[in-house]
């Protein structure tokens, strides 16, 4: 037997809270997962758009839902709602380029004050700098220092 009414808005309200209840990682809070419970245990019958009138209710449970998993920036919930999506996925494939990106750049300059540092470090000190440098530092060394040295 199908439920109307407040009825069904209390039976929607009650699953919510056992999807809550169960965490973002078991149950997410979407309109269709949400739908596929409610037809499962035959409170209702009708299509997905059966809940359009209770998206707010929706809403309200998935976003307290991302809160106590973590997720609380509205960038952040945004990308949790889309990523189980194609266009979700591409965009954060595209914002995870520029974020590499961008910290490969911090990582150039990075080295290249380390190397600053250790060529002033070289001409004042008798210690050979060159052993305290962890692998990827000296190989950037010698690459700058070839350079600069094929320079004079």
């Amino acid at each position: 037997m199908a439920l109307q009414g407040e009825k069904l808005t209390q039976a929607i309200e009650h699953e919510l809270m056992l999807m809550l209840a169960s965490g973002y990682e078991e149950a997410p809070i979407t309109p269709a997962a949400l739908h596929k419970r409610l037809v499962s245990k035959t409170i209702i019958k009708g299509k997905l758009s059966s809940l359009s009138s209770r998206r707010p209710l929706i809403d309200r449970y998935a976003n307290l839902q991302m809160e106590r998993s973590g997720i609380k920036s509205a960038r952040d919930k945004n990308s949790a709602k889309q990523g189980r999506t194609r266009a979700g996925y591409k965009q954060r494939y595209e914002e995870s380029q520029l974020e590499i990106r961008a910290l490969k750049s911090k990582l150039d300059g990075n080295i290249s004050t380390i190397i600053d540092l250790v060529r002033h470090l070289e001409s004042t000190s008798p210690v050979p700098v060159e052993k305290l440098l962890a692998p990827h530092l000296l190989e950037a060394y010698v690459e700058r220092n070839g350079a600069s040295s094929k320079e004079k």
